[in-house]
């Protein structure tokens, strides 16, 4: 099975476990099955009128999907930060996150409905193997992050952690194997940037809300100083844990993939 048909079958897979059943696990799992098959049609350089279908799919569910995590990290951290169960602010996102779920559930629905998955394997085996140049894109990635940290801005870092997704799936689908040193480099920085990302996307889901409590508007003043803070020390660290040493190492793995 090709790279392609094996992340549209996995994809497939995690559509019918969220059009079931909603969970938490089950909308981030599919979150990731949707970005590995993002990339596998990327690298693969479909962009027939069907591949350009599925990629118009493949945004109507994360974009669905992501409404729903958000609020669930949202919540998730509102309560670690004190915030009381019965606070208008948790009741309003929890029926937020329902409404959220149903919209990702009907969307599924008709996708499963209409045999999508089906004819996507029809295609994808015949998608050729995936290409890609490691190199190029590994020093991409260390350009875009020395800018970031050297800007500290949120948003940047939000692109930056974008991007270190994209390099790992990359990487992930080429040489999962192989590039592990990398692969271990980009969880780690995903992570890091991830709770700056959370404590952005928590703060800003609150901004939203009609009215707030004393209380929530205490936790939306800790986000936003969480969210500095986490910033800033993923600025700081981007030179200790991705130097020169580290960019040249990544390269020349990059450099013996590609000979």
């Amino acid at each position: 099975m090709g790279v392609l048909a094996a992340a549209l079958d996995r994809l497939t897979r995690e559509l019918e476990r969220v059009a079931a059943h909603s969970g938490e696990d089950a909308v981030h799992d599919v979150r990731v099955a949707v970005r590995r098959a993002a990339e596998a049609l990327r690298l693969t350089g479909q962009d027939m009128p069907k591949a350009r279908r599925l990629r118009r799919e493949l945004r109507t569910v994360r974009r669905d999907a992501a409404a729903v995590r958000d609020r669930d990290v949202a919540r998730r951290l509102l309560r670690r930060l004190g915030l009381p169960a019965a606070d208008p602010a948790l009741i309003y996102l929890a029926g937020q996150r329902d409404c959220a779920a149903s919209q990702l559930r009907g969307d599924l629905s008709r996708l499963l409905q209409k045999d999508r998955p089906a004819r996507w394997r029809k295609w994808s085996d015949h998608a050729r193997e995936p290409v890609a140049d490691l190199p190029v894109a590994i020093a991409k990635f260390f350009e875009a992050g020395r800018e970031a940290a050297a800007s500290g801005e949120p948003g940047e870092l939000h692109q930056l952690r974008i991007a270190a997704k994209r390099l790992r799936y990359t990487i992930e689908i080429l040489d999962p194997e192989g590039g592990e040193a990398p692969l271990a480099g980009l969880r780690a920085l995903q992570r890091q940037l991830g709770a700056m990302q959370d404590a952005i996307a928590a703060e800003s889901l609150l901004g939203q809300l009609p009215k707030l409590s004393s209380s929530a508007r205490r936790v939306a003043g800790e986000l936003q100083r969480r969210s500095r803070d986490y910033a800033g020390a993923a600025s700081r660290a981007w030179p200790r844990r991705f130097g020169p040493r580290v960019e040249k190492a990544w390269l020349d793995w990059a450099a013996g993939e590609k000979s």
